[in-house]
């Protein structure tokens, strides 16, 4: 019998993927990962906030941690704009692979039945 497939290990899957971005920076600027930047992108889906920066820090002050910390693995919070700049660079297709084995692992898992 197989595992039961967890979103935790969806996650990893993503934030894995993510590590691999081409690194299209030049300079020495690089306060926050690309994949930091990444996982915060997606995360927005989750929060269903006006400004997801400042849905993280009102989070972080009640619990002392941020749900993207927590959920998404993001040590560092990069704002919208950094994260629009940071990501601006990354082809879409970079993620191709990922979402084709997440939905291979939910249709196996009869997640979408």
């Amino acid at each position: 019998m197989k595992d039961k497939l967890r979103i935790g290990d969806l996650i990893q899957t993503l934030l894995k993927d993510m590590e691999a971005f081409p690194n299209h920076r030049r300079g020495h600027n690089r306060q926050y990962e690309l994949a930091d930047a990444g996982m915060a992108a997606f995360s927005v889906f989750f929060t269903q906030s006006a400004s997801f920066l400042e849905h993280q820090r009102t989070i972080n002050l009640l619990k002392g941690r941020s749900n993207v910390q927590s959920l998404f693995l993001n040590q560092k919070i990069p704002s919208d704009n950094q994260i629009r700049t940071l990501l601006d660079g990354v082809a879409p297709a970079a993620l191709s692979q990922t979402w084709a084995r997440m939905f291979h692992e939910m249709e196996a898992n009869q997640l979408l039945d």
